[in-house]
């Protein structure tokens, strides 16, 4: 289940200095567009900025399945997202299918903490996405290399952006796997995807997630957003309560490695 809004916020910067490469310019201002050198590399799954504490559990069998392994994630921030002195909390929680070379994205709680850390190498002068750097850590001690997944599964999206951009999305009659590659979700998943030497080549969906309308699932995951408004900030104008909306959806994101990643 995918609540995070990883892009909601400036944030602040963890402590340290560190080296930060100049970015690779993508289709967006803003956005960085594939692996920035060194980043992957320097992720250590024992770092953690000044002040916070990021504690992994050990990798455990889902099921019995010594193949299909699980790990959580729970990180606390002397700083909330807004900046403020006040501790933050987020959790994070992955799957690694080995026999697939599948990472699955089950959960991520993350939308109190700040959304970047200055890493020892960062993507850009202000770090790295929070999301990003805890995934990457969590894909080291899951024994993943550098260029070595062939999928990323996302479970369960109930992202209120998501789901607004989604809903829009569909409503101009866009195909549901042409849409869900536009919406945020794949966007900050696209991060952690490139920045470990992977690009996306293709997307399924697994679970079609429940279909109703915009008022049925603010009234059940629209707290996750934190906005009073959410419609109005992610709808741009075309949403109303009675839109037809789409939530807690499953799909795959098919993955080869960056040129030249070895």
């Amino acid at each position: 289940m995918d609540t995070t809004d990883t892009t909601t916020g400036t944030g602040k910067k963890g402590a340290g200095t560190g080296v930060v490469p100049e970015p690779v310019v993508g289709a967006k201002p803003g956005r960085v567009r594939g692996p920035v050198p060194g980043v992957f590399e320097s992720i250590d799954p024992n770092w953690h900025p000044d002040g916070w504490t990021i504690e992994h559990s050990a990798p455990r069998p889902v099921g019995g399945n010594p193949n299909v392994v699980e790990i959580e994630t729970i990180v606390t921030s002397p700083v909330n997202r807004k900046g403020d002195a006040v501790e933050a909390t987020g959790r994070m929680t992955r799957r690694f299918d080995r026999t697939k070379s599948q990472l699955v994205m089950s959960s991520a709680s993350l939308e109190d903490l700040p959304s970047k850390m200055r890493t020892p190498v960062s993507m850009t002068a202000e770090g790295t996405p929070t999301f990003t750097v805890l995934s990457m850590q969590q894909m080291k001690l899951f024994g993943i290399g550098y260029g070595e997944l062939s999928s990323v599964s996302m479970e369960h999206i109930v992202n209120v952006r998501a789901v607004c951009e989604l809903a829009v999305l569909e409503a101009q009659g866009v195909p549901l796997e042409e849409a869900l590659m536009k919406v945020h979700s794949v966007q900050y998943a696209q991060t952690t995807i490139e920045q470990s030497g992977n690009q996306i080549v293709g997307l399924s969906v697994t679970d079609p997630g429940t279909q109703g309308t915009m008022r049925d699932f603010l009234e059940e995951w629209g707290f996750f957003s934190g906005e009073t408004d959410p419609l109005g900030k992610w709808g741009g104008g075309k949403l109303t309560p009675d839109s037809k909306a789409r939530w807690w959806f499953t799909f795959e994101l098919k993955t080869a490695p960056w040129a030249g990643a070895k």
